[in-house]
Formats: C-alpha cells, sequence, structure tokens
C-alpha cells in the first residue's frame, strides 16, 4: 500500500513476470519502503519482494533460459547472481564479480555467451565492464563520461551502445547480445 522508492532498472521473464529493482540512495527520495529491494509484478496488483537484503539494488538482467538474474548491489559494489526457482523465486547463488572499491554495474545487458555487459566504474575508470559467467573479467574499455547503461541492437544484435553523462557511444561486438 505504500509507493517504492525509486523504481530504477526491470527485466521480464518468458512469462511476462518483471522483475524489477528499487533502491534507496538517500535524500530526495523518501525511504517509503522498508528496505531497498528487487520485485517482482506477477499480475497487476500481484507484487511481491524477491530480494531484500541488498544494499542499493540497482542493475539487473534475466538470462535467455530464465535459469539465473544478476543484480548489481550498488552499495557493495558486488554483483550478484541468483537462481530463478518455478514459482518465480529467486536463490541467491554467489557473487559474480566484485567490484570495489570501484563503483559496480549501473545498467547491463547480455550477449549470447552469457558474458555481461555494464556500465560501471568512475572517474578514469568509468566504461564498458564485460564479466564472463564464471565472473572472470574479459574486457575493460574506459569511456570519457560517466557511463549509466549498455543495451545491444541493430540488424544482427552486435551494435551496442553506452549511455553515459551527455552522450551515447555505439561500439560493436564480435559477440551478439542476447534479443529480449
Amino acid at each position: 500500500g505504500k509507493p517504492f522508492i525509486a523504481p530504477n532498472d526491470l527485466c521480464i521473464d518468458r512469462r511476462g513476470r518483471i522483475y524489477f529493482t528499487d533502491p534507496y540512495y538517500g535524500p530526495p527520495y523518501e525511504k517509503s519502503q522498508p528496505v531497498s529491494g528487487v520485485y517482482r509484478i506477477d499480475a497487476p496488483g500481484e507484487v511481491t519482494l524477491v530480494i531484500g537484503d541488498l544494499q542499493r539494488p540497482n542493475g539487473i538482467v534475466i538470462t535467455p533460459d530464465g535459469q539465473l538474474v544478476f543484480v548489481s548491489d550498488r552499495g557493495t559494489q558486488k554483483l550478484h547472481r541468483y537462481r530463478v526457482k518455478a514459482d518465480g523465486g529467486l536463490d541467491p547463488d554467489g557473487v559474480l564479480y566484485d567490484f570495489s572499491p570501484d563503483r559496480g554495474i549501473d545498467g547491463m545487458w547480455l550477449d549470447v555467451k552469457g558474458n555481461i555487459f555494464g556500465a560501471a566504474g568512475k572517474g578514469k575508470t568509468s566504461g564498458l565492464f564485460v564479466i564472463s559467467p564464471e565472473g572472470k573479467l574479459l574486457l575493460h574499455k574506459p569511456m570519457p563520461e560517466f557511463s549509466t547503461n549498455v543495451v545491444f541492437g541493430g540488424r544482427e544484435m552486435r551494435d551496442v551502445y553506452l549511455t553515459a553523462s551527455s552522450s551515447v557511444y555505439k561500439m560493436r561486438s564480435l559477440t551478439p547480445g542476447a534479443r529480449p
């Protein structure tokens, strides 16, 4: 019955369930919920808190097979992995990558191999990070501006778009992005 704090990022599974993050970053936001959370919408009016123990959940993405969800915690700067249960609940499956003391992922997308393309870092490290499904850093491409989000597009899904403070950058990937 209370409004969310500051809904941020979302992803949708094959069954149409929407998962979204709702972080609390302090004023001017009102802490209208008891925790910064990750929620699932199953149908109009059916909203369930599925993760309530992260400091500031931000970026979220689900694998095309619907088996895993990755969530970035901008409080701890860690990228978490969760297994999706049949009922849509999420079971913790460890920390995939620790960005601390740098800034963790804001927005992210997957390629067809399951690699996570994320906008992260600050200052000279701000840019595109690519993390393997095993948690290995595959690529870090610094950008000239504070980087905030990533998406694949184009006919072949090989165009990587990265949003930043005042620009959108386009790069080409050797591996196509996963289709939504």
